[in-house]
């Protein structure tokens, strides 16, 4: 018995080949489980990639910095500058902050 509650839905597919390669590095971007776990802890706020891969993520500053790149180009995150941590001058050092794009990624 289907549960009448569910919706199907059609997915209407492009003749145009840039469509399909847009899609490609869309899907690519969300096929590793490393970036599913960064978009995860980028769900709660904005973040430099030093608090990403500090985090719950398990990988070094430059392999989320290389997961991060892919999901920037997929547009599934954007990044925008923000403040990072304090120096000992009193200051506080330019960062990127990175979070989920709006309509980045679909939820139901």
């Amino acid at each position: 018995m289907q549960n009448e509650d569910v919706m199907s839905e059609t997915v209407v597919a492009a003749d145009d080949p840039e469509y399909y390669a847009d899609l490609s590095e869309y899907l690519n971007a969300l096929s590793s489980p490393t970036r599913l776990k960064i978009l995860k802890v980028l769900e709660a706020g904005p973040k430099d990639i030093r608090e990403v891969a500090g985090g719950d993520i398990g990988t070094s500053y430059e392999n989320t910095k290389k997961h991060m790149a892919k999901l920037l180009n997929a547009g599934v995150v954007k990044k925008e500058a923000g403040i990072g941590r304090s120096t000992s001058g009193g200051g506080a050092l330019p960062v990127w902050k990175y979070s989920v794009a709006s309509g980045g990624v679909w939820r139901r």
